[in-house]
């Protein structure tokens, strides 16, 4: 039984029955055979399997080596809760064989994902912050919260409510994300970094640096693997931090920026000015982008650089890496993106959360084709809210997306 709720590959192994649903012998050196040693050939279709949503690298196997065969699931918008078996026919490579065949070789079943809601007095509507969540090896979530003085939580991965909260060290509080680096958890709260470790010893504690930095203004923070050091914004600079030894260093920008912080191969950042409802990069083009009415959070990959645009026409924007608008991808149903992650395991996939007429929805953006394809699913038991949070993954599958509004956190079994 193979489940998938969202567009994938995988590989299955196929096997050829006869009509008593005994496996036909596969031979390593000559492939599958008939009870007499004679080679035949295993194919297989999907041309109408749950509407075409199933399809196949090819369409045979017949050895030497059973390797598996590799199958796209790409289900359509909406609820979808079914299952089938994929069918099978055996050709005859010898005229002197007779082989009967079954055709069940596998079955797909195809779900829709839960949505479960965890209660966090924590968050608040009043959060206008970019958030973060960085993840500990048992799969548990942390984080930032408005409250608790600009605190963090963490979830453990069960129950109804979040009961374990974190302060912050500094006498300010914690207005950008959080990020994991080098095996430690690293925030800015104040005019100084903070690291905290995972429970049940969690604290909150000085960093590995112990210069101070320019306070946050709630921007993102964004790690750069080729210099060892965070990008975050404070008023109207973008600042490096070298986490383990050295001064902050301020770049002027003009402006007072908030949002999104993203940190490409080459070093430059790229910076969600929502204020102005545009993109900066440093060190960039002369000019300053506009790619929309509403631009927030910025996400890097090897296709482009990507923007979610609240609106008044709900889009995710595609730069190059000049930073060029290259495309203007419309979010279906309308539906208004927040906050991306990457998936890790799928280069080229975009998952984000949304809201729809007030319910909140994860999506999933392939920009590996063009046009990008889109799958959206929403919480359609609630809860509702108006303002979307930061999103991420954990090492066991699960997504959990904050909603500050509905003081939420929301687990999405995938």
């Amino acid at each position: 039984m193979i489940r998938q709720i969202i567009p994938t590959t995988g590989t299955i192994d196929l096997y050829a029955l006869d009509a008593d649903n005994d496996v036909i012998v596969f031979n390593n050196s000559t492939g599958f055979v008939d009870p007499n040693g004679n080679p035949i050939t295993l194919s297989f279709n999907a041309d109408n399997y749950l509407n075409g949503a199933l399809s196949f690298s090819q369409g045979s196997i017949n050895g030497p080596q059973l390797t598996g065969v590799q199958y796209f699931y790409q289900p359509g918008n909406g609820p979808l809760s079914t299952s089938g078996n994929i069918t099978s026919n055996i050709s005859v490579s010898s005229s002197s064989a007779s082989v009967t065949t079954t055709g069940a070789v596998a079955a797909l079943q195809a779900i829709y994902p839960s949505f479960t809601s965890i209660n966090d007095p924590n968050l608040s509507v009043n959060n206008t912050h970019h958030g973060g969540t960085v993840f500990d090896t048992s799969s548990g979530v942390y984080y930032t919260t408005p409250n608790n003085y600009g605190g963090i939580s963490y979830y453990t991965g069960s129950g109804s409510s979040v009961s374990n909260s974190y302060s912050a060290m500094a006498t300010a509080p914690i207005l950008g994300s959080i990020v994991s680096v080098t095996g430690a958890f690293v925030a800015i709260a104040g005019n100084q970094e903070e690291t905290f470790a995972a429970p049940p010893s969690s604290t909150i504690g000085p960093g590995p640096n112990p210069t101070p930095m320019p306070v946050p203004n709630g921007s993102a923070v964004a790690f750069d693997i080729n210099t060892g050091g965070i990008w975050y914004t404070s008023g109207s600079s973008a600042i490096f931090y070298p986490l383990f030894s050295g001064s902050p260093t301020p770049v002027s920008l003009g402006v007072n920026t908030s949002a999104g912080v993203a940190v490409d191969t080459s070093s430059n950042v790229w910076i969600v000015d929502n204020v102005n409802d545009r993109i900066i990069e440093n060190p960039g083009g002369n000019n300053p982008l506009q790619p929309g009415g509403a631009p927030w959070d910025v996400l890097i990959n090897t296709n482009g650089i990507y923007v979610t645009d609240h609106g008044p026409s709900p889009a995710i924007i595609q730069l190059n890496s000049s930073g060029n608008i290259v495309n203007t991808i419309q979010v279906p149903d309308g539906a208004v993106p927040w906050y991306m992650m990457p998936d890790n395991a799928q280069p080229g996939i975009v998952w984000f959360d949304y809201l729809l007429n007030g319910q909140i929805g994860i999506g999933r953006m392939d920009t590996n084709v063009n046009p990008a394809t889109f799958v959206m699913a929403n919480d359609v038991n609630g809860p509702f809210g108006a303002q979307a949070g930061a999103i991420g993954a954990a090492s066991n599958g699960l997504v959990y997306m904050v909603f500050d509004g509905t003081s939420n956190l929301v687990q999405v079994s995938r």
